[in-house]
């Protein structure tokens, strides 16, 4: 089995159609690429302290939730960040 860069596979899912609408892509800040999440957005798809320190997170989704909700969501993905 090949190995590849995980920003790859969220390629393959865009070109092969497999990204769903009104779903959270969660990602982290090396997959900031302006195309691949314009992307996202022309699918219909939504990409968007207890430490003190600032974080900033980038969301299409503007109007649906509100923002600690979204940083909620990111806060639920770093879970996957920490277990490896």
């Amino acid at each position: 089995m090949e190995k590849i860069h995980d920003v790859k596979v969220l390629d393959i899912l865009c070109e092969q159609g497999y990204i769903e609408a009104a779903a959270f892509y969660v990602i982290d800040k090396a997959y900031v690429d302006f195309a691949r999440l314009y992307t996202l957005h022309m699918a219909k798809a939504f990409f968007d302290c207890e430490t003190g320190n600032t974080f900033e997170f980038l969301t299409n989704n503007l109007t649906l939730l509100p923002a600690n909700t979204i940083c909620a969501i990111y806060k639920q993905r770093w879970q996957v960040e920490l277990f490896f």
